[in-house]
């Protein structure tokens, strides 16, 4: 058995090598295997971009991808994780995009009753004042891998998981980079001008 691992590790990181050699753009992605941590290509997914999403957006919303087609996989991180945000000025709350486990506010009060208060969370259609309902809503946190259907279709956003009346005193930003899986259809606002 070890020696199947053995041999199945290296393949791996020869393939990482030539595949460097080939596309030395091509995103990393670390895996354990028996206790011990292997570089190996994750070249499935395509970078969309990055893109800094506001405690305090002008709507509720910040729009990521002007328009999304399933069916595609979409990764959401960010990136780096320990990033915050604020989503209150008394008492000062910040928290980083998984959300504070710990506020005092009930996460059912929020847009996302589902998701901790001030974590990060996403919405594929509707619009950028719409509530929740107006399109999907879903979790994102500090990493979220988001399967779109092959007949959903909408503009992406994200936002902070906050009360809708209580954005006034948000603050700061985090940053999140969007990936989609190889084949997907999804455009960011910049390609859709063009």
């Amino acid at each position: 058995m070890r020696a199947c691992i053995g041999l199945y590790v290296g393949f791996v990181i020869l393939g990482r090598v030539a595949a460097m050699a080939v596309w030395p753009h091509v995103p990393k992605a670390v895996v354990s295997l028996v206790g011990k941590e292997v570089t190996v290509s994750d070249a499935h997914w395509q970078a969309l971009g990055e893109f800094e999403v506001k405690a305090k957006p002008a709507g509720l919303w910040t729009i990521a991808l002007e328009h999304v087609s399933g069916p595609v996989r979409l990764k959401l991180v960010v990136d780096p994780p320990s990033q915050e945000w604020q989503y209150s000025k008394v008492p000062l709350r910040k928290c980083k995009a998984d959300g504070d486990l710990l506020s005092h506010m009930p996460s059912q009060a929020c847009i996302c009753p589902d998701a901790p208060v001030g974590a990060l969370i996403g919405k594929l259609g509707g619009s950028s004042s719409g509530a929740a309902k107006d399109g999907t809503t879903f979790v994102v946190g500090s990493f979220c891998v988001f399967v779109v259907g092959k007949d959903a279709e909408g503009p992406l956003f994200l936002t902070i998981n906050d009360d809708r009346s209580g954005f006034d005193d948000n603050d700061l930003s985090v940053k999140v980079k969007i990936f989609q899986s190889a084949g997907g259809v999804a455009r960011d606002k910049d390609e859709e001008k063009s």
